[in-house]
């Protein structure tokens, strides 16, 4: 698999106490594609349905603000 269709731009949220997923995987994944890792320790897998959602949201959001237009 190459990069994504488009070259569109990758980031990669997660969490090291993730019990599905380990944080490893997701970084060869992150790697794979060039992209940042951003991590939220202490939630669980699904980040946006975790009580601390807005973090991760507001990191996203961040880093799409900060993208250059295409």
């Amino acid at each position: 698999a190459g990069q994504p269709r488009g070259n569109a731009p990758v980031l990669v949220l997660a969490t090291p106490d993730d019990a599905l997923v380990p944080l490893a995987d997701v970084r060869r994944t992150a790697s794979r594609y060039a992209a940042p890792v951003l991590t939220f320790p202490g939630m669980g897998h699904d980040l946006m349905l975790d009580h601390g959602w807005r973090a991760p949201l507001d990191a996203m959001t961040s880093w799409i603000g900060q993208l250059p237009p295409r």
